[in-house]
């Protein structure tokens, strides 16, 4: 089963993401873009091999809103930022 934590970063947005923390490893970020969210195959296979090789891993949700790479960008910043 999947487990989803959820982030506030403002009155009316929240992301949705899932991890594994690792405080001082290299980290995988899976940033959701064509055809991938982090409900499907390719998110659970970064984090399974995360977790084997004992890296972070973190997967931010946008839902079905319209991807677009720097607001991905600054939204990962965001999340790291409260990873740590």
């Amino acid at each position: 089963m999947k487990k989803f934590k959820y982030l506030k970063i403002s009155k009316t947005k929240k992301l949705r993401f899932m991890d594994n923390y690792y405080k001082k490893n290299l980290y995988i970020i899976f940033l959701p873009g064509f055809m991938s969210d982090i409900d499907g195959k390719k998110p659970q296979a970064f984090k399974k091999y995360a977790i084997k090789n004992k890296l972070g891993f973190l997967a931010i949700g946008y839902g079905h809103e319209v991807l677009v790479f720097q607001k991905a960008l600054k939204d990962g910043i965001e999340m790291i930022k409260h990873l740590k």
